[in-house]
């Protein structure tokens, strides 16, 4: 592992999951109103090949010159969205042992089942996706093996309530899946794209992007798409990629790296 890894890193998506700290979801007038730790800082994790940590200060950096759209998910699905930063519901700051992450939650099914969850101990952690990026970390040797430092980001993708709150790293399946399936840069591209529709933001940072095909046989007017046209079958097997490599990143289980 040398500085090469981490460099590629820096600029792949990151999942990482911590369980609750200090967590409270209670129920108000209109919906619920959550207050949880979402990353900690000052805390080495184990992941295996390296280590990693927060440095104390880390998020307030980011956070004082940020001004995307951070959603509140649950398992980093966009579907299941509970707040956002930019409605004002959702506040994130760093605060004692790490990313605060304070919540008014508007009462749907999908919060009740996540309050019922966490009132039950099946939901046990929160988790966070990230894309630290180059010169926002340092790289050191702790025990013998390379130790992350992280003391900025390039982006907050989301935060959210998880299942399984292992500190975790899923970057050998993402590795491995993009060994199989991105043959060039803008391939690459859009297969973070497919796995996390949150980098669109990012604007020229993101690189060109294809409209997705449609799943069927025909055009958006209806009429039957020529499987002869330039491109039309690329893009129907980069949709179907996407959505693999979206199950894979989501998940605990999927490919492993065995490069």
């Amino acid at each position: 592992m040398n500085d090469s890894y981490f460099e590629e890193l820096s600029e792949l998506p990151n999942l990482r999951s911590t369980t609750f700290t200090d967590v409270e979801m209670v129920e108000t007038a209109k919906g619920f109103k959550f207050d949880g730790i979402a990353a900690p800082t000052g805390v080495a994790a184990d992941l295996g090949e390296f280590s990693e940590e927060y440095e104390r200060g880390a998020f307030r950096r980011f956070l004082a010159n940020c001004s995307d759209n951070i959603p509140f998910l649950h398992e980093h699905n966009p579907r299941d969205l509970m707040a956002t930063t930019r409605s004002g519901r959702l506040k994130l700051s760093e605060e004692g042992k790490g990313l605060r992450t304070q919540a008014d939650v508007v009462k749907t099914d999908l919060s009740e089942r996540v309050k019922s969850l966490v009132d039950s101990g099946d939901i046990g952690g929160m988790s966070i996706g990230m894309v630290v990026g180059k010169g926002n970390a340092q790289v050191q040797l702790r025990n013998g093996r390379p130790h992350r430092l992280i003391q900025n980001f390039k982006k907050i993708l989301d935060v959210c309530t998880t299942f399984d709150p292992a500190y975790a790293t899923t970057e050998a399946q993402f590795r491995s899946m993009v060994m199989q399936y991105a043959t060039s840069p803008d391939s690459l591209q859009q297969l973070l794209l497919g796995a996390y529709p949150q980098l669109q933001a990012q604007g020229d940072e993101t690189g060109d992007t294809t409209e997705e095909a449609p799943a069927d046989d025909t055009t958006p007017d209806g009429e039957v798409a020529d499987e002869s046209a330039t491109g039309a079958s690329e893009q129907r097997s980069l949709a179907a990629r996407k959505r693999a490599l979206q199950f894979l990143v989501l998940t605990t289980g999927g490919i492993t790296d065995e490069t």
